[in-house]
């Protein structure tokens, strides 16, 4: 049984997930989703990935403040290769009953079958902005001698697209290679009301002989909190009113001071 648990701060959602893999490779996955806010939650609509394929968990209408809810998942394929599986749950949600726009949380896991197995592909990732425009440096390594042929699937937090990077990639590494390229990166209406650090993920596979190899390589995204000039009026016509204020009575003040003199 292989336990996980993702939860940022900013974020409403706590997932936990538990693997358990039969002897003849079937995967059984028990998702827990908890509203670790401090209210409640609408919509919730959790997404399992495996490999290349997609499937819907059950919908959770509301959720309230500390409740948790379970879902079982036994549609994962059967693993067939001894070693490490990536693990990916995607829950949407919405923060209101009637907000027409829709949050994502993004958990990530993985599980072993027979025995855990160390992954020779590492890297690193890295957001840059350059003259306006986003787009990520993706860093490989193969530590090992051997050639690698490696998928790489990329996930983003909402807000953030890769159109050249919307599928799982092959990418070949010969022994001791490392490796870096470019991907683009488009910002959607959402990336407007998103402030804070947010993870980006690249998920690595790669098959060997009879095992199975997986790491994940995390990076971050930062955005900056943009200023909302109708949020803050009440606030910045009472500084100016303020200021005025004090700029009449010190101007009244050295007036009066000169008539006395």
């Amino acid at each position: 049984m292989t336990p996980s648990t993702t939860a940022f701060a900013d974020e409403a959602l706590t997932l936990a997930t538990e693997t358990t893999v039969s002897q003849d490779g079937a995967v059984h996955i028990s998702l827990t989703v908890t509203n670790s806010s401090g209210s409640p939650v609408y919509h919730v609509h959790p997404m399992f990935h495996f490999h290349h394929a997609m499937v819907m968990g059950g919908m959770i209408h509301k959720l309230d403040p500390g409740e948790s809810v379970l879902i079982e998942n036994d549609e994962h394929p059967p693993v067939l290769r001894a070693g490490n599986y990536p693990l990916v749950v995607m829950a949407q949600y919405k923060a209101g009953m009637n907000d027409s726009a829709s949050l994502v949380q993004t958990h990530t896991s993985s599980f072993y079958y027979q025995e855990s197995l160390i992954s020779q592909v590492l890297g690193a990732i890295e957001y840059v902005r350059e003259s306006g425009e986003g787009k990520l440096r993706i860093f490989l390594n193969n530590q090992s001698g051997s050639l690698k042929n490696v998928r790489l699937m990329l996930l983003l937090p909402p807000g953030l697209v890769a159109q050249e990077f919307q599928e799982m990639k092959g990418f070949t590494l010969r022994g001791g290679e490392r490796v870096s390229f470019e991907t683009p990166i488009l910002e959607t209406q959402a990336a407007s009301l998103m402030n804070g650090n947010y993870p980006v993920y690249l998920l690595v596979e790669y098959a060997e002989m009879l095992k199975h190899y997986s790491q994940e390589i995390q990076g971050e995204v930062y955005f900056p909190p943009i200023f909302n000039f109708k949020q803050h009026w009440p606030h910045l016509l009472a500084i100016v009113l303020l200021g005025s204020a004090l700029g009449l009575y010190y101007n009244f003040r050295r007036k009066f001071r000169l008539t006395e003199i």
